[in-house]
């Protein structure tokens, strides 16, 4: 059996808070916008987990906790899809529509 660096599990540990964080982040946000966040398609869910994936692996951890996602509305939600169905590379569209929704979200703090 091969070894496990230390890099390799803080790496791991960073991907695992990462995910745990985005998925909490994004279950919020469904049940602040009700019924119409439950109308997000799985592409679409899949894409906000990965905007939130974006802004938390790009902030401190007192800032990540300040942000209020249960205020972000319907219309906040698809301005930011909307940069998706502009984009073609789906790499480059993620950072922009993060910053997109970062600065939503310190506008509403």
């Amino acid at each position: 059996m091969s070894e496990i660096t230390s890099e390799e599990l803080g790496r791991r540990r960073f991907q695992v808070l990462r995910d745990k964080a985005a998925e909490q982040a994004l279950e919020k946000i469904r049940k602040s916008v009700g019924e119409q966040g439950q109308s997000l398609s799985s592409d679409e869910n899949s894409i906000i987990r990965e905007i939130l994936k974006e802004i938390w692996s790009g902030v401190d951890y007192p800032v990540w906790e300040s942000f209020c996602f249960t205020k972000l509305s319907h219309e906040d939600l698809y301005s930011i899809l909307a940069i998706a169905k502009n984009e073609k590379n789906r790499k480059e569209m993620i950072p922009k529509m993060a910053e997109t929704l970062k600065k939503i979200l310190l506008e509403k703090l």
